[in-house]
């Protein structure tokens, strides 16, 4: 009885430090931040950085010579804060709240607000350019701080498939099987025929730089 009394009091405690610490890992990244409604800031720089790449992939350079865009995080977020659930809804794609990136080091994480989850979802995904195409390494899912690797591919699965079943742009549906750490295409077809290539890409902390050459169209067949 004695024994008893001693051991209960500890099983009590342990599983209280166990509840303390599940609390602690699922709460957000240290870079996420409370969202908040979309400001006129927002709207102009998410435009801004829209409008900004598609002018630079369109421009006319000479052929296989290569040249760079670089990315900072801050104006992904704001594109994603403002133009983000505009584009979500115009694509059919339901289920998805508040989204926000982290460039570091290598890897692109996306937290995003997802139903019947008590905290955010993060996606951490690693890019690189291999023998042509863009590989994902290894990517992982957490809830808040806490890994979740047996539920990484569900998750990963369920959210490449709804973006492949959605009404998006064909390069963004394309891009779904990274997310499942398939390989896809370091190319892509622009309105006028000629492509882009990805030669390089490099996640530094809070920025992404891509090297990229512009290719002639290829040769109408007979």
């Amino acid at each position: 009885m004695r024994r008893m009394k001693l051991v209960v009091p500890l099983v009590l405690a342990l599983l209280a430090a166990l509840v303390v610490l599940a609390v602690v890992q699922v709460r957000p990244p240290s870079w996420w931040t409370a969202p908040k409604e979309a400001t006129a800031e927002d709207e102009r720089i998410g435009q801004q950085l829209e409008q900004g790449s598609i002018s630079e992939l369109q421009r006319v350079r000479p052929n296989s010579e290569p040249w760079a865009i670089r990315i900072h995080q801050s104006d992904v977020n704001a594109w994603l804060a403002a133009r983000l659930p505009k584009w979500c809804e115009h694509a059919g794609i339901t289920g998805i709240g508040d989204v926000q990136v982290h460039f570091e080091r290598g890897t692109i994480e996306i937290a995003a607000m997802l139903p019947d989850f008590p905290s955010v979802v993060v996606a951490a995904i690693p890019l690189e350019v291999v023998d042509g195409g863009l590989r994902s390494r290894s990517s992982r899912v957490s809830l808040g701080r806490l890994p979740l690797p047996f539920i990484t591919e569900t998750i990963l699965g369920a959210v490449a498939a709804s973006l492949a079943g959605s009404e998006a742009s064909a390069a963004v549906t394309a891009l779904a099987p990274l997310l499942r750490g398939g390989d896809v295409p370091a190319e892509f077809a622009l309105v006028d025929g000629r492509r882009v290539r990805v030669r390089d890409i490099e996640i530094r902390d809070g920025e992404l730089l891509l090297e990229l050459e512009t290719l002639p169209r290829l040769p109408l067949r007979n």
